[in-house]
Formats: C-alpha cells, structure tokens, sequence
C-alpha cells in the first residue's frame, strides 16, 4: 500500500504547474468546441466507477519504485537509466502477441 500511495503522489506531482494550468486551458478549448458540435460527452472518458483491474499503470509503475531501492553491487543507490530500462521493455512488449 505505501507504494501504491508512493506512485500515485509521484504521478500526482511529476508536471508543473505551469504545464498543468496550460493543459487544462486546452482541455477547455477543447470542450467548449466538442460542446457546440454536440459530443462533449464522448470527447473525455467518465471519471468512474473504476473497474477493478489496473487501467493506470500502477504495475509497471509500483516494479519501478521497487527497483529504485534496490541496491547495486557498486553503487549505493539504483542510476535511473536502470529504472528505465524496465519502462521501455515493458511498453515495447505491449505490443507483442504473448
């Protein structure tokens, strides 16, 4: 659990927030056209109920933060470029038929 609460404040506060008030002002751009061509509704996805499977990517990102405390053998603490070797795999695997 506090890892899972580790990765959603992670995810929270990884933007800025001018990046975030300038995303917003285009999302409502957006909406307000969507809205005169009458398919706001399908233009966003609902906000839940949530299925109760993992739609975020909390696996990926959970296998993540435990890689970063993991120690290696001549380092004290894990280099990032090794964290993300794992993100790139497993994207690239996504696409492929298991």
């Amino acid at each position: 659990m506090r890892t899972i609460r580790r990765a959603q404040l992670d995810a929270f506060w990884a933007t800025e927030p001018s990046t975030l008030s300038r995303n917003l002002g285009e999302l409502r751009k957006g909406a307000i056209i969507a809205n005169t061509l009458g398919f706001q509704q399908k233009l966003f996805r609902p906000m839940g109920p949530f299925p109760l499977e993992d739609t975020f990517g909390m696996g990926p990102a959970i296998v993540m933060l435990q890689l970063s405390l993991r120690q290696e053998v001549n380092d004290r603490n894990v280099q990032f470029s090794m964290i993300r070797k794992f993100c790139s795999t497993y994207y690239h695997c996504l696409d492929l038929p298991w």
